[in-house]
């Protein structure tokens, strides 16, 4: 994969509000949270720390950012995955720093 794929996947949540802390959430209970692979490249964890500064920031509490969804928050993910390939999502074909928001059950 392209280090620069990673951001093409990143989405732009950080004027959002319906995700939140836990006791904090606006619309999703028990929170959000930042899921970013393990073996995602640097500029993907980057984009994960830069989103959980600013979500952090935003909702007055900490965002964790996980390497697997836990399922008991709302994940936000970051880059290609098991699980987002298994949505159907890809970033093939995507210009330099571009996103997609999907939003699943």
């Amino acid at each position: 994969m392209n280090p620069r794929d990673g951001l093409k996947f990143a989405s732009a949540v950080f004027a959002t509000v319906w995700f939140g802390c836990a006791g904090a959430a606006v619309f999703v209970p028990g929170g959000t949270e930042i899921v970013v692979a393990k073996k995602s490249p640097p500029v993907v964890k980057f984009a994960a720390k830069e989103m959980k500064h600013f979500l952090d920031g935003v909702l007055s509490c900490d965002v964790p950012v996980v390497d697997a969804p836990t399922g008991t928050r709302t994940p936000i993910h970051l880059g290609s995955d098991k699980w987002t390939s298994g949505a159907g999502i890809s970033v093939e074909g995507f210009p330099r720093d571009a996103f997609r928001i999907v939003v699943t059950d």
